[in-house]
């Protein structure tokens, strides 16, 4: 069967992703003057949200005096605990610090997908509901490139990039199947998580006050 949306169609898709780690960093490994590389080790917690919501109405090309308006929402939570090692190298001068730090985790990741479908081809079509849940095997990677400006002795200001992967997580967009069975049967269009990887980045700028 086809879905026809003559008067409309629109989407949107909204995510929330936020975190939190603890590390402990090692002493310096060789310190040289300027140059420090730093073993760390830790733990992290990374929460994954997204939610999917499509529209489509048709009304018989103004035939309809009631339009029938159809939804479809996808919605996936992705949630990782993981252990993570790294390092942090640092070129330290009085007024300028560079900075790289590589960190690598590997954990488990707790995924939860659901698709709602409300009026999918007809006002009598019912509201349906499907939920997938699994655990999976997850990595996460991170790289931190930075410049600390030490503008006193106990203040500095930190300018620096983040880009970060995360890996076999569910996406509300790819974990729909749109099947039919027939308009005898129930809306068949139901979740089927399908797990890939997710990228993103930023630019950063923080201050730091030490006592």
């Amino acid at each position: 069967n086809l879905l026809l949306y003559d008067d409309s169609f629109q989407t949107n898709i909204s995510a929330d992703l936020w975190g939190s780690e603890i590390n402990y960093i090692f002493d310096a490994y060789l310190p040289q003057p300027m140059f420090q590389l730093r073993p760390l080790i830790g733990f992290r917690h990374l929460d994954l949200r997204e939610e999917l919501n499509q529209i489509g109405v048709f009304d018989q090309q103004d035939q309809l005096v009631t339009p029938l308006v159809s939804r479809i929402s996808s919605y996936s939570e992705n949630t990782i605990y993981a252990p993570q090692i790294g390092l942090r190298g640092e070129m330290v001068s009085r007024w300028l610090t560079l900075g790289i730090e590589p960190k690598l985790a590997a954990g488990i990741n707790v995924y939860e997908t659901s698709v709602i479908t409300q009026a999918l081809r007809s006002p009598g079509d019912p509201l349906t509901k499907t939920t997938a849940t699994g655990e999976e095997f997850s990595l996460v990677g991170e790289l931190n490139l930075y410049a600390k400006i030490h503008i006193r002795q106990n203040f500095a200001i930190t300018v620096g990039y983040q880009a970060t992967f995360m890996d076999q997580v569910a996406r509300s967009h790819s974990s729909i199947l749109y099947n039919d069975n027939g308009a005898n049967a129930d809306p068949a269009i139901v979740t089927n998580p399908s797990l890939e990887r997710f990228d993103f980045g930023g630019i950063n700028v923080s201050g730091e006050l030490r006592f």
